[in-house]
């Protein structure tokens, strides 16, 4: 395989796994591979920009926050299986390093629901920057 731009080529380089990082090609067949990952979330909004992948679980407005979060952690725990079933089966792991959760809430003080991918506890955050907008655990409120 060569680069090439205008007249000018590079060297003949040979790729024996994957395609050339910040090409194209790398680009395009990266998201033919992750095309299925939010059908594997049917209950709850998922978000996928580059290799970045934002999970949104909603509670109900209508029920008491522990009633709320207990349907949370619920979702999680499948919604985390679900997406240990894809990286396993696409052969793409996840990583933990950079999983975050964050609970939205307008009370002053709430217990979160532990949650874990891998046996690996996933830390809580206050504030996430989701496309560049930073969302903090109150929305301004």
């Amino acid at each position: 395989m060569f680069m090439s731009h205008g007249d000018m080529k590079s060297k003949i380089f040979s790729i024996s796994v994957g395609a050339p990082q910040g090409s194209v090609l790398a680009a395009l067949l990266f998201r033919l591979h992750v095309f299925f990952l939010p059908s594997y979330f049917p209950e709850i909004n998922c978000h996928l920009f580059a290799d970045d992948l934002t999970m949104v679980i909603k509670g109900a407005m209508e029920k008491k926050l522990s009633d709320n979060l207990i349907y949370i952690q619920n979702q999680a725990k499948i919604v985390l299986q679900s997406l240990e079933k894809f990286a396993y089966e696409h052969n793409l792991p996840v990583n933990t390093k950079k999983t975050k959760a964050m609970l939205i809430h307008s009370t002053v003080a709430v217990e979160k629901p532990e949650l874990f991918y891998k046996n690996v506890k996933i830390e809580y955050v206050k504030t996430y920057k989701f496309l560049g907008v930073e969302i903090g655990t109150k929305l301004g409120l």
